[in-house]
């Protein structure tokens, strides 16, 4: 049997004030001696080992943190607080400054340990914003984002086989709600189903021409900064509401059509 040598990790330990924060490194060779390094900031489903370091038996690259070292980068992740083997008994919703706040600890051991560098940050779902405003506020890390994006939730009108998505759509600085694909519910034709009551739902909406995304059908968008910390208790509310509001329509709509 012809099996892979996976890159040995070690594990790391700092401290943001009380609270003590997980590290994992993987590097090939001398890290003194490596093509740059990379920070890997998780998201909000789960902790940075499961996610970035992950073995499945006969899929290889199923790890991006070994990946990456295998291509001569010395690569960390870090487990938020709240997150993993990281401190968890605070009062904490995971919001973004905390996470700012960790990946700026995380940064500051890494340089500590291996010297001044440029630093190479990739966040995923919210990990993107975690990394992103932590690169705003300490520029002089000098940290190279690599964002993932964008990210969904949905909610269901089971009774007309549809489903809403709320998305945000961080490289096109946007939020908004249109109809999605979800197959549980049956909503594997939404648009086409759609199409012949468009008129009526967009005149009940009354949306600007400036707040649909082209296409997307029937849909709702506000452009706004969504890495700006403030604006995301607007941002929330604004999507739970408009995601009500065209609910209510379509389903006045469609109800009175019998659909």
């Amino acid at each position: 049997m012809n099996l892979q040598v996976r890159i040995p990790g070690t594990e790391h330990w700092t401290s943001k004030g009380d609270v003590k924060l997980f590290l994992w490194n993987k590097v090939a060779g001398d890290p003194a001696d490596t093509r740059g390094t990379i920070l890997f900031v998780h998201g909000s489903s789960m902790a940075s080992q499961p996610t970035f370091d992950l073995e499945v038996p006969g899929r290889p690259d199923s790890s991006v943190m070994e990946y990456f070292a295998k291509q001569g980068y010395d690569t960390w992740c870090v487990d938020m607080e709240g997150y993993g083997r990281s401190t968890k008994d605070r009062d904490n919703n995971a919001p973004i400054a905390f996470g700012a706040d960790d990946c700026f600890a995380a940064a500051t051991y890494i340089q500590k340990l291996r010297g001044p560098r440029p630093l190479l940050v990739h966040g995923i779902s919210s990990g993107a914003l975690r990394a992103a405003l932590f690169a705003e506020r300490h520029p002089e890390e000098r940290a190279s984002m690599a964002r993932r994006g964008p990210w969904f939730w949905q909610r269901g009108l089971p009774d007309f086989a549809l489903v809403l998505s709320m998305y945000v759509a961080p490289a096109q600085n946007h939020v908004g709600v249109f109809f999605g694909r979800n197959e549980k519910f049956g909503a594997t034709e939404s648009w086409s189903r759609l199409k012949p009551f468009q008129a009526a739902i967009e005149d009940r909406l009354k949306l600007r021409p400036e707040q649909s995304c082209e296409g997307l059908g029937i849909n709702s968008m506000w452009r706004v900064n969504c890495f700006a910390e403030d604006n995301w208790p607007a941002m929330a509310d604004w999507l739970v509401t408009e995601c009500s509001r065209i609910e209510r329509v379509v389903t006045d709509v469609l109800g009175q059509s019998k659909i």
